[in-house]
């Protein structure tokens, strides 16, 4: 059993599973990058979500964490880098298939 599903989406597609979820008495909340969450997802008025969206983006430093391999470099260190500066070089906002694009041609 749980108390609360988790959309880690931002797909309007999910809207109608949402209703059904919050029909059966569990809160919802959803989770996405700013630029790829359906504006649906985001209107109060939709009545499908209990909670303010949880943008990724503002977590990116805590969700990455640094996996540190011998020789005490860190790929995760490096990565985190790449997506800053992707993001900077874009104002800060860019979609998760234009991030997931430029991380496969930097590898």
């Amino acid at each position: 059993a749980y108390d609360v599903a988790v959309l880690l989406s931002g797909d309007k597609d999910f809207m109608p599973a949402m209703a059904r979820i919050r029909h059966a008495g569990k809160r919802v909340a959803v989770v996405s990058m700013r630029n790829c969450c359906s504006q649906d997802l985001v209107d109060p008025t939709s009545h499908v979500r209990d909670f303010d969206p949880i943008w990724i983006e503002d977590y990116i430093d805590y969700l990455a964490t640094p996996n540190i391999i011998e020789g005490g470099s860190s790929n995760t260190h490096l990565a985190l880098d790449y997506i800053k500066a992707f993001l900077s070089e874009h104002g800060g906002e860019v979609t998760s298939r234009d991030l997931g694009r430029y991380l496969q041609r930097i590898q």
